[in-house]
């Protein structure tokens, strides 16, 4: 299992890429890979198309938490109606927790919610259909 996308020192799985070990450079192949891609940042799209890209090489899987927005071009080009990729639309906004924000002398984690709803997104190279779970 693979963070491919983390911010900050928590490393919380096998193997972790974070901004020193760019996770857009690594082969994913063979692994399941999880991904919380920067939302508003210019590699946003990139780490969606890099997801779609590993998930054809076999063995592989990525799973990333994505915002809804079934309007724009990374999810027409890259997870609408694509073989192997399924989408599960959460039903409530997620509420974020801010590692760099504390609230009170406890050290208690400021959460913020998120402005957009959110999905997940499995992208996989198995040979079936498009669907939303």
């Amino acid at each position: 299992e693979i963070s491919a996308c983390l911010v900050g020192s928590e490393m919380c799985i096998e193997t972790d890429y974070t901004e020193r070990v760019d996770g857009l450079l690594q082969d994913w192949k063979g692994e399941t890979v999880f991904c919380n891609p920067p939302t508003g940042h210019k590699s946003f799209k990139l780490w969606v198309r890099k997801a779609y890209e590993e998930s054809r090489k076999k063995n592989t899987t990525v799973v990333m938490l994505l915002p809804v927005s079934t309007d724009s071009d990374w999810f027409q080009r890259y997870i609408y109606g694509q073989q192997g990729v399924r989408v599960k639309f959460l039903p409530a906004r997620i509420k974020m927790t801010n590692p760099y924000l504390f609230i009170d002398s406890e050290n208690r984690k400021e959460t913020i919610g998120s402005r957009r709803p959110s999905m997940i997104v499995e992208f996989t190279s198995k040979k079936r259909k498009f669907s939303i779970i």
